[in-house]
């Protein structure tokens, strides 16, 4: 495909700040939602312009990407997350806002 000049990359978003997730964070104790952002070293959630301005970005014809899966969230990639032992499943809590 990129012969052709057709550049394929992916978004693999970490966690949005969209109103269904803005709803279940105020659902949760003030210390659920500080565990949460402790897991990821920006210290929040990014907003969707942030997400939206990369996609028009890969959308452009600007870059050198082909092939790349980008993966924007806030550094809990780093291994900061949910795998450091030094937090526990108890205080990471669930995610998925839809429960």
């Amino acid at each position: 495909m990129a012969g052709a000049n057709i550049l394929v990359n992916g978004i693999a978003a970490g966690g949005i700040l969209t109103p269904p997730m803005e709803s279940y964070l105020a659902s949760l104790s003030e210390e659920a939602r500080n565990n949460i952002h402790q897991l990821i070293p920006l210290g929040r959630m990014g907003r969707p312009e942030e997400y939206a301005s990369l996609a028009v970005y890969l959308a452009s014809d600007e870059h050198y990407l082909v092939g790349q899966t980008i993966s924007p969230n806030g550094g809990m990639i780093l291994g900061q997350g949910a795998r450091d032992d030094r937090l526990s499943a108890e205080k990471t809590c669930c995610l998925d806002y839809r429960r």
